[in-house]
């Protein structure tokens, strides 16, 4: 019978091992479990699905436009 005083569990394993083996893996999934599922967004770069209605603000703003082509696979 093992008791949870006793300085060894298993075949030479020490118990304060097997505790601080327990904290990282519990820390490991909590941290896995936190935050939002979507990325932080950095900046304030705003995108659009319209050409027609990026370039109206491209000429209101003054701002350049940028195209990007995204091929999706499929």
């Amino acid at each position: 019978m093992i008791h949870l005083d006793s300085p060894v569990i298993g075949p030479n394993i020490p118990f304060a091992f097997m505790k601080i083996l327990l904290l990282l893996i519990s820390l490991f999934f909590a941290s896995c479990r936190s935050g939002s599922s979507a990325p932080v967004e950095i900046g304030t770069v705003k995108y659009r699905d319209s050409l027609k209605e990026a370039l109206t603000e491209s000429k209101t703003s003054g701002k350049p436009v940028f195209l990007l082509f995204q091929e999706v696979p499929g």
